[in-house]
């Protein structure tokens, strides 16, 4: 979680140009584009003390990316002596100013830490934020608080309207609770054809543990094929075929449209 991961150097220059074009006080499109350029080089490749060096002047000009990485050497002292406090003081600085990856570091910290003290209900506000700035993992993180974890009290159907989110942005972990969910009747109608679907997506989405590993949907889809007539079966991998169809193939046809001069995915871990 803590490393950056660069997927291109056209992704990071696209990157790079949306930062440059942003207001914060102080910025330089040029001198301090370099600069971060520099800085996340320096901490892709591990030279902390670098980064930290690079970025933490950029931090201070409100780039949110700077916030973030600062806020992430901070926390785990790489670069600098650790520090909780400028650590938490940095990510929701870069939190506050739409920076998603922020967000859902400080929903982490507030459930397992560092930095933070175990509080799921903080961790929600968190997660909640993380999710409307985009991030793709925040909806099935929601949806298992939800499930019931500490000072949370469960609530299956806000559980399961957040896995649906989690499913539409094909988080593996958020079909296979769905499935679950489905198949007990929590929060949904229970159905055990639409759960059959549910972790028959999970098994395609899932990277095992280890190679030749069966993945946890994988079983969960084979125990409730027993429970299921031969034509319910056909009837769950049609549904799953269903939905394919409707919302990953549209996703692609979209991208394949896109101009060239659109905005580069990238990822940071």
């Amino acid at each position: 979680m803590l490393r950056l991961t660069l997927l291109s150097s056209l992704a990071t220059a696209a990157l790079l140009l949306s930062l440059a074009s942003c207001n914060a006080e102080g910025w330089s499109a040029t001198t301090d584009v370099e600069k971060l350029n520099d800085g996340l080089i320096a901490y892709s490749t591990e030279d902390y003390s670098l980064a930290f060096a690079l970025l933490q002047p950029l931090a201070e000009k409100d780039v949110p990316l700077a916030q973030l990485l600062v806020g992430r050497l901070f926390a785990i002292g790489y670069g600098t002596a650790q520090n909780c406090e400028l650590a938490v003081r940095w990510l929701v600085r870069a939190a506050q100013r739409g920076d998603a990856e922020a967000a859902y570091d400080l929903a982490s910290f507030s459930e397992q830490g560092p930095c933070l003290p175990p509080n799921a209900s903080q961790a929600l506000v968190w997660y909640q934020l993380a999710a409307a700035n985009g991030d793709t993992r925040a909806p099935n993180a929601i949806g298992e608080i939800y499930l019931g974890r500490a000072d949370v009290a469960p609530d299956p159907q806000k559980a399961a309207f957040w896995f649906g989110r989690g499913v539409m942005l094909f988080d593996a972990t958020a079909y296979y609770h769905l499935g679950e969910m489905y198949a007990s009747g929590q929060g949904v109608p229970k159905d055990l054809i639409e759960a059959y679907k549910w972790f028959d997506l999970a098994a395609d989405l899932e990277i095992p543990d280890q190679i030749g590993k069966t993945t946890k949907g994988a079983v969960a889809r084979d125990k409730i094929r027993e429970e299921l007539m031969p034509a319910q079966v056909l009837e769950g991998q049609k549904r799953a075929s269903e939905f394919i169809s409707q919302h990953i193939k549209p996703k692609d046809d979209m991208a394949k449209s896109q101009t060239a001069n659109a905005p580069l995915p990238y990822r940071r871990n």
